[in-house]
């Protein structure tokens, strides 16, 4: 069983100051074309990487996010799950209110996005908490990743019809029997990395998250620990896509 964490391509307002003032939503903000080009860097890489695994893709509810996952799930053939556990650390001194964002049935039925499986039930549901502290912050998370892990722990069929990376030749049959063939990826937020890493794998320490990130956790069945194998690498970016 193998975690993925990654961190959202670059977003406009980081480049743009004239953005914000021009949308209804500057809670939202998208993708620049540099972003999308590093979400689609990212997915190339882990189709490679990824070859003959079960991969399931969660991504944040938040634009960037989504558009993150989007290019990455292109790559590998699988839909997105949409998880608001995943989003944004939503504190007063980012937002001045629960931030307005999507949920599944709206970028499904409103953004005509068909590549989302709409029957997912969330960990959480929109509208988020707010205000949120750091800790109430870490919990979600955390709960929201070690949630979707036991769910699939409980029943490896959960996910069936829709998260089978079509990048393989193996018996699919085979693969959703064998949980040590499943690689769980979340595409989130910097914070998100932070926090997943320092609780699965308390001697790593995340500085800084960067654009497209990958972070790559692995479970020992030997030691019944995480390991992490790859930490906040921006390696597979080309350099005039690393920050």
């Amino acid at each position: 069983m193998e975690i993925w964490i990654i961190r959202h391509g670059e977003r406009i307002d980081a480049v743009d100051s004239n953005w914000i003032t021009n949308t209804n939503n500057p809670d939202d903000p998208p993708l620049t074309q540099r972003g999308i080009l590093q979400a689609k860097e990212t997915g190339e890489q882990l189709k490679n990487i990824l070859i003959g695994k079960k991969v399931i893709v969660f991504t944040s509810p938040f634009t960037r996010t989504f558009q993150t996952a989007e290019q990455i799930c292109e790559q590998l053939s699988v839909p997105i799950f949409i998880e608001p556990g995943l989003c944004e650390f939503v504190n007063p001194k980012w937002f001045k209110q629960s931030p307005q964002i999507k949920n599944a049935n709206q970028w499904f039925h409103n953004e005509n996005k068909s590549n989302i499986q709409i029957n997912y039930q969330p960990t959480i549901n929109l509208p988020l908490n707010y205000p949120e502290t750091l800790q109430q912050m870490d919990h979600r998370y955390v709960t929201t990743v070690k949630s979707i892990i036991q769910t699939y722990n409980n029943n490896p069929n959960t996910f069936e019809n829709n998260s089978i990376n079509t990048n393989t030749n193996t018996n699919s049959n085979d693969n959703d029997n064998d949980k040590n063939n499943i690689a769980f990826i979340f595409v989130s937020h910097g914070f998100a990395i932070q926090s997943i890493i320092q609780t699965f794998c308390p001697e790593n320490f995340v500085c800084e998250a960067e654009y497209c990130c990958l972070s790559q956790l692995k479970w020992d069945l030997h030691n019944k620990q995480w390991n992490c194998l790859l930490l906040s690498s921006i390696q597979h970016l080309p350099p005039h896509l690393r920050n």
